[in-house]
């Protein structure tokens, strides 16, 4: 998520997932219950987009951006969890955002191919090298970069995937571990006030019962994937590609990265500087070699968190969720909503017939405030511009905004924040 100037702009497409803040809490029964009562799945499915049968428009910079080639397959990896008769899907794709209408097409799909799923959680990794699917980046600033077509496509490879996961579950047991080492803050670049950053690294793994392998590790930090910058035009999940990739072939199981408050934080810059340990140089800005550096080491990262993880009991799953209107407050964006460029995002939007540039200063997005609880360690996230005007809603109960610190409890497990 983000929260400053540029950054709000991108904020407040990706909110429109539907996902302002997404609490996972994992509750530790008062009383003894074997881990097995967890119940895991995981799945993952490549969501390239063909660049033979269309023009791709790559998404995050500039307009008219054409892509010339696919560094790296882009996924849709999604984490099922089941508990106390309750299954949750978490899935996170490497797109720039969804709007909260596709979220909608995407549920219902899930819903027809699998009822028996209770709430389903789309998040984007906000990559800037995937293609356009919100329409901000064609050809010119008034036409869309949207594939209809590659996006009606994406959305059911969203819902199979998370059904898929749904179905492969089994019994595991939890770990939970977070890392605050001052590498992770030196991979965030901020060149413009407000300096702002969020260095913390966490970490969940399932672990299956019967042959206690991993199944999946879902991994939870805020940066831009931007390190390629506006040059580059071949498709690449960035960062987090390297990320899963070393997860995947050194811990095992299925890695799932979830972007946390990114505001302004980006690997972009001098301020990121790593070595490069085959020539001894520091990598150079905007190359694969510094991607690729950057989730390797957030990588090595996760396995040192694991060193010190604890392991709740987890028995139930409990999901809340709120409808609340925001101000947009960039001018840009507003009339987008009021051109052509913006007619995606009308559909499930407070935007009466008629929608002109008058109304669009008055547009406010509509977001969805979700909260789910696997039975108590709280993952919940917001960008402190959204802390501050939910503390302000004309609202009988307003969600309450934790400190971005980790808590412990009496249980002594930790109060883990995505």
């Amino acid at each position: 998520m983000e929260y400053n100037t540029r950054a709000t702009e991108q904020s407040m497409l990706r909110n429109l997932t539907g996902a302002i803040g997404v609490a996972v809490l994992f509750l530790v029964p008062h009383f003894a219950w074997a881990q097995g009562q967890l119940r895991a799945g995981v799945a993952k499915t490549a969501v390239t987009p063909d660049l033979h049968n269309s023009k791709v428009y790559l998404a995050g910079f500039g307009h008219n951006r054409v892509a010339t080639g696919v560094h790296d397959d882009l996924y849709v990896r999604c984490l099922a969890l089941e508990a106390g008769g309750q299954i949750e899907v978490l899935c996170s794709v490497d797109v720039i955002g969804l709007f909260y209408d596709d979220v909608l097409k995407i549920r219902e799909q899930v819903k027809v191919q699998a009822p028996e799923i209770s709430h389903l959680i789309v998040a984007s990794t906000h990559v800037h090298e995937g293609p356009d699917t919100l329409g901000l980046w064609g050809s010119t600033p008034l036409q869309t970069g949207i594939d209809e077509s590659y996006l009606s496509w994406l959305d059911s490879q969203i819902a199979a995937t998370a059904v898929t996961a749904a179905r492969s579950v089994q019994p595991t047991r939890m770990e939970l571990s977070r890392d605050e080492h001052p590498l992770l803050e030196s991979l965030q670049s901020v060149d413009r006030p407000p300096i702002v950053k969020d260095p913390y690294l966490f970490v969940m793994r399932l672990i299956s019962i019967g042959a206690g392998k991993t199944v999946a590790l879902l991994v939870n930090w805020s940066d831009h994937p931007e390190t390629l910058g506006e040059e580059n035009s071949e498709i690449t999940a960035d960062y987090p590609h390297w990320l899963c990739q070393y997860v995947e072939n050194h811990l095992g199981g299925t890695a799932i990265f979830f972007n946390g408050s990114i505001g302004k934080v980006s690997t972009l810059g001098n301020q990121v500087a790593l070595q490069d340990p085959e020539t001894g140089e520091i990598a150079q800005d905007r190359t694969w070699k510094k991607a690729e550096l950057i989730g390797t080491r957030l990588g090595q990262l996760v396995e040192r968190a694991l060193k010190s993880a604890e392991a709740p009991r987890v028995n139930s799953i409990l999901i809340r969720k709120s409808i609340l209107f925001a101000p947009l407050q960039n001018d840009h964006f507003r009339m987008a909503m009021a051109s052509s460029t913006g007619q995606r995002s009308k559909e499930n939007l407070p935007i009466q017939e008629g929608f002109d540039s008058q109304q669009a200063m008055r547009f406010k997005p509509k977001l969805i405030m979700s909260s789910s609880a696997v039975g108590t360690a709280l993952w919940q996230r917001l960008p402190p511009f959204l802390e501050k005007f939910i503390q302000n809603l004309p609202m009988a109960a307003s969600p309450a905004i934790p400190e971005p610190t980790i808590r412990m409890r009496p249980s002594n497990l930790p109060c883990v924040h995505i």
